[in-house]
């Protein structure tokens, strides 16, 4: 029996890196995943790697029409959603003294999802090694960032999905409102 058998999950920018691993290990686990991307060759490539319980919908995570477009495909496929891993994005910082009470409640009040017994949590992962890191990073620069990670090395795809796991598992559920980073320890020194 998986940690996940009957779940259906949803990962956005689902067909490359962390996001791709933890589809692979969704479905291991007993999901049935839907992953959306931008690019149709990297969305089939991530299906025939998965090869079952998997159904790839391209888009754009930043686009509404996309997002509904992808809703309606699990809804008319599976009726409804378990778990959704929101990977594909990019953060906004903030300078910490200046954001505001709205702010800070828009982004991490929680009490419009807890009537429905959604919980929320974020999956904060460290330098890990992907392919859009290959890209965006020479030697020297991957070096600089492996000698402020404790154990001397980047974390790979498959670690952050073993997280997200967990936190997609019953073996979470009572974990609400949490920042988990996975970043080998680097924040801690």
């Amino acid at each position: 029996m998986g940690k996940l058998d009957g779940k259906v999950a949803v990962i956005t920018g689902g067909s490359t890196g962390m996001a791709l691993a933890g589809a692979q290990l969704f479905v291991a686990e007993g999901a049935h995943v839907f992953i959306q991307a931008r690019r149709q060759g990297a969305l089939d490539d991530a299906v025939r790697l998965i090869g079952r319980n998997i159904t790839a919908v391209q888009g754009d995570a930043a686009d509404l029409d996309d997002l509904d477009r992808l809703y309606d495909t699990v809804k008319r496929e599976k009726g409804s959603i378990d778990i959704l891993w929101a990977n594909a994005g990019m953060g906004e910082p903030a300078v910490l003294g200046e954001i505001t009470e709205e702010q800070f409640h828009h982004a991490f009040w929680l009490n419009e999802l807890r009537d429905r017994k959604i919980r929320v949590n974020v999956l904060t992962p460290g330098q890990v090694a992907t392919a859009k890191q290959e890209e965006l990073f020479d030697e020297a620069a991957k070096a600089a960032f492996e000698s402020l990670i404790p154990r001397g090395k980047m974390g790979r795809p498959d670690e952050i999905a073993t997280v997200a796991l967990f936190l997609a598992s019953d073996d979470s559920s009572y974990v609400n409102g949490l920042e988990l980073v996975a970043d080998g320890g680097t924040t801690a020194l």
